[in-house]
């Protein structure tokens, strides 16, 4: 579809690897984009290429489509992406460029309205609007995403409507040194070493929390509701974190809970899955919307993923480097936040039962609400 007027909105950092793919940074990059647009009335649709967000297939962006290139080289791509077919004046050019000057003159004078071209194509590494606007944002975009499938929504909603999201980053960008993996179970110490080794050499900004950490909180959650259920959000393959399950049992849920049932409702549903498997798109979805549908949320520092998981739906949110007694527990007993009404009357105020989950076929999880 030829649009009058676009935002295209390039990948920020020329690429993504396969076991980080930036999904929230790529999210929280985006969202400028949408400030720019809310700012010219919506005039312009928001054009993302598709290679680099597959995850569209699963998700909808507000005034957003996907742009199809049908180029294979690279360079090729993103020439074609920021290439503007002009109908009207049978003529064929580049959109115009709004460059980090450009983007930063714009919000620091708050001139964001685009009167000089009908396309624009972003052309500066990433930022976010944290940096750039000059207030906070009292609704982020962020929280306007929506799944696009309704099974899942609900079978999300639901296995975390009273439970706490814990988001542990171990992967590309955390430190890791010997001191490090001697906080690891032997069992995976040294697989967990060859990982690291293989995992994308960034910068490294991010710090490690080790397990005892998690563990303190979890207990000490534990010690004031027996019955509470845990999500774990992480970016690490089960192996490396299936020690968590042995420790608390069914307390504990993960996206491998809820990977094959999700798996199977979309093969039903004649997607074709195996377009989804470059970047996990799958498993990240799950996990990313698990974790923002927990009533409870513990962060990791510095973390896209978390902030896009608090700003979501705005629940409680503390670090996991944040004290017990002082930060965690009083905003853990006493939340000046709820779950919404729609939840309650949804799903009864209650989880799924973990062995229950293990049965649920995609025909029939409605039926159980």
């Amino acid at each position: 579809m030829i649009y009058n007027k676009t935002l295209r909105w390039r990948e920020p950092f020329g690429g993504w690897e396969k076991t980080d793919t930036g999904l929230c940074n790529r999210i929280l990059h985006w969202e400028i984009a949408y400030v720019i647009n809310k700012r010219n009335y919506f005039d312009y649709r928001i054009l993302l290429n598709k290679t680099d967000w597959p995850e569209l297939a699963l998700i909808t962006l507000p005034e957003t489509s996907a742009f199809i290139s049908y180029e294979y080289e690279n360079k090729s791509q993103d020439l074609n992406f920021i290439t503007v077919l002009d109908v009207e004046n049978f003529e064929v050019r580049k959109a115009s460029k709004i460059d980090t000057d450009r983007l930063y003159y714009m919000f620091e004078n708050d001139e964001l309205y685009l009167s000089q071209d009908k396309h624009w194509y972003s052309d500066f590494g990433f930022t976010d609007i944290n940096h750039l606007s000059k207030k906070p944002i009292d609704k982020r975009p962020l929280s306007l995403i929506k799944l696009r499938d309704q099974f899942i929504e609900d079978l999300l909603k639901r296995n975390s409507y009273d439970t706490v999201g814990i988001h542990i980053r171990r992967n590309s960008g955390v430190k890791y040194d010997d001191e490090c993996a001697g906080t690891l179970p032997e069992s995976v110490r040294d697989e967990f070493w060859g990982f690291k080794d293989k995992s994308p050499k960034i910068n490294h900004e991010y710090p490690f929390i080790p397990d005892e950490k998690y563990f303190d909180i979890i207990d000490n959650i534990l010690k004031v509701n027996p019955d509470q259920k845990f999500y774990i959000s992480t970016d690490l393959p089960y192996e490396f974190f299936s020690y968590y399950k042995e420790r608390y049992g069914d307390l504990i849920m993960t996206r491998y809970d809820f990977y094959d049932i999700v798996r199977e409702h979309l093969v039903n549903s004649e997607m074709n899955v195996n377009n989804l498997t470059r970047g996990n798109v799958i498993e990240n979805i799950i996990d990313l919307f698990s974790l923002s549908f927990c009533k409870f949320l513990i962060s990791s520092d510095k973390s896209t993923w978390s902030e896009f998981a608090q700003h979501y739906r705005n629940q409680p949110t503390v670090s996991a480097n944040d004290d017990w007694e002082t930060v965690i527990k009083p905003k853990y007993v006493n939340p000046d936040w709820g779950q919404p009404e729609k939840f309650e009357e949804a799903f009864e105020g209650k989880n799924l039962d973990i062995n229950d989950l293990k049965k649920i076929a995609p025909k029939n999880v409605s039926q159980d609400k």
